[in-house]
């Protein structure tokens, strides 16, 4: 198992969910957000990084129909796994990239990633949007090949300023040339309200939604909500979903 994988389950741990068993599915595709793609249905997704590699297969799918260079992993609710579907996301595109994948932490309220990855965390967006620092000084390579990460930093990076919003805008088109992908954790709209800023600004956006915790009106008011700021919504991730059935019977159904 990788290093990136051990972190995603000790981040589990940490959570309180123990180890992730056959049965408990923490990224399951449920449905496409938008009636112009074909409905998924549900995957057996029965190991954790083969749910990654499915959604990675599903993504460059897409993007064989149109550029998708660049997806943001958002949530309705704080809480509901995002930080952890991107780094799995973002370790399974790795494996594949060739110039690498750029992962960038805007989830203000728990900005987690550059611990998970065991990285300093103190230059990150914040610096680069101030002009404090460099783009080779505020991203990191990780232990995990080809996977790099642009954390939040230590100064804050208000995107609600049209300046520093166009700043930003600027550096993902620049840096979209160096990198095979862009994965952005987007964390939850009702704690990180910047990511509606950036939704437009990104070629696709997932919605994380915890199963039976978040309700389907929340669901589709945070769609709603992506569709209004001009979002590109690719669709929904079931996230932490269990089986009630046994393994064996739910494969004969």
């Amino acid at each position: 198992m990788s290093k990136i994988y051990k972190a995603l389950a000790r981040a589990e741990a940490e959570r309180g969910s123990g180890p992730i068993e056959k049965k408990h599915r923490p990224a399951d595709i449920l449905v496409p957000a938008s009636d112009s793609h074909p409905a998924a249905g549900h995957m057996d997704m029965p190991e954790r990084r083969e749910e990654y590699e499915k959604l990675k297969v599903m993504l460059t799918l897409e993007a064989a129909r149109s550029e998708l260079r660049s997806v943001m992993l958002v949530s309705a609710l704080p809480g509901e796994g995002v930080s952890t579907v991107t780094l799995g996301l973002a370790a399974s595109m790795a494996d594949v990239a060739r110039q690498g994948v750029l992962v960038i932490d805007l989830n203000s309220a728990n900005p987690s990633l550059a611990d998970r990855l065991g990285l300093r965390g103190d230059v990150g967006l914040g610096e680069l949007l101030a002009k404090d620092a460099t783009r080779a000084e505020a991203i990191a390579e990780s232990d995990v090949p080809r996977l790099f990460l642009l954390g939040r930093g230590r100064a804050s990076a208000d995107l609600s300023q049209p300046s520093s919003l166009a700043l930003f805008d600027e550096l993902v088109r620049g840096m979209r040339s160096d990198f095979d992908h862009l994965i952005f954790d987007g964390g939850a709209l009702a704690t990180s309200p910047d990511s509606l800023l950036v939704a437009s600004k990104v070629d696709g956006v997932i919605l994380i939604v915890q199963a039976e915790r978040t309700g389907s009106e929340t669901v589709r008011e945070a769609s709603n909500q992506l569709r209004a700021a001009g979002a590109n919504l690719l669709g929904a991730v079931l996230n932490r979903r269990r089986d009630y059935l046994p393994g064996f019977l739910a494969r004969r159904l």
